[in-house]
């Protein structure tokens, strides 16, 4: 629930929700390893991903898609057998935006 509830505040929100939203997508990604749900812990990883891409922020001249290392997302994705979480992960890296 924690992980929709983020998903959609990400989705809509900006400013503090955005930094609301990141958090609670932190506290889903520390907590769904522990619990063995490996696909809220992808769910995860891929939604910060989202968040950041949305958001703009660039690092070293690429956005901070790079940062949160989301072509290790699609690798772990695919060989975990969650190829809909890879392929979503293929299609933020797509659209991922070079900041000059």
């Amino acid at each position: 629930m924690a992980l929709t509830t983020a998903q959609v505040q990400g989705a809509l929100g900006k400013g503090s929700a955005s930094l609301q939203t990141a958090k609670s997508l932190q506290e889903v990604l520390t907590q769904a390893p522990k619990a063995g749900l490996v696909n809220y812990e992808l769910e995860a990883r891929l939604s910060i991903g989202e968040l950041e891409l949305r958001s703009g922020n660039c690092v070293n001249g690429r956005t901070q898609l790079e940062a949160l290392e989301l072509e290790a997302l699609e690798k772990d994705a695919t060989g975990k057998g969650f190829g809909l979480i890879a392929q979503r992960t293929i299609t933020a890296l797509k659209r991922s935006p070079r900041c000059s």
